[in-house]
């Protein structure tokens, strides 16, 4: 393949070269948090499932996404997640 005829698959793999494990974990579990959990006005909600709770959890550890209501169980993205999910979109 040339490279105008990269697969998006390959050319996402160039994007994570020089990350870390733990970067690219991270951001995998952005995008599938933005993915599964995020309701249509842009709220994520963990819907009481001990996985959303965990992964809320973490992205907050990381200053990805900021709780709500006490931390319970909604959330919505910092500026940094949001720049976080916007990279190589």
């Amino acid at each position: 393949m040339t490279p105008m005829s990269e697969s998006p698959q390959a050319v996402q793999r160039k994007a994570f070269e020089g990350e870390s494990p733990e970067q690219k974990a991270l951001r995998a579990l952005a995008w599938m948090t933005d993915q599964y959990l995020r309701s249509g006005d842009g709220l994520l909600d963990n819907l009481a499932m001990s996985s959303g709770e965990l992964a809320l959890e973490v992205l907050a550890e990381h200053g990805l996404v900021r709780w709500l209501d006490g931390g319970v169980r909604f959330a919505n993205w910092t500026d940094e997640g949001r720049m976080l999910l916007a990279r190589y979109e």
